[in-house]
């Protein structure tokens, strides 16, 4: 592997590093007023897509009516 791409993989890493530092740094400054900065809309935007299709068929199967015996 040339030392040259082992460096520019260093730096992508140590970038994505930085910004998950800031991220987290400010979640803990504590209560926060005014709008969420946009990494962390972004990462809530995310999570919810990825919980969407799982919150439809809790709802389908609550809405199903139950069959009598």
């Amino acid at each position: 592997m040339d030392v040259t791409q082992i460096i520019g993989e260093l730096r992508k890493e140590l970038e994505r590093i930085d910004k998950l530092i800031l991220a987290l740094d400010s979640l803990q400054t504590g209560k926060r007023r005014g709008r969420p900065p946009k990494l962390l809309q972004q990462l809530r935007q995310e999570a919810e897509a990825k919980a969407a299709p799982k919150k439809r068929a809790k709802k389908a199967v609550k809405k199903s009516p139950k069959k009598k015996a």
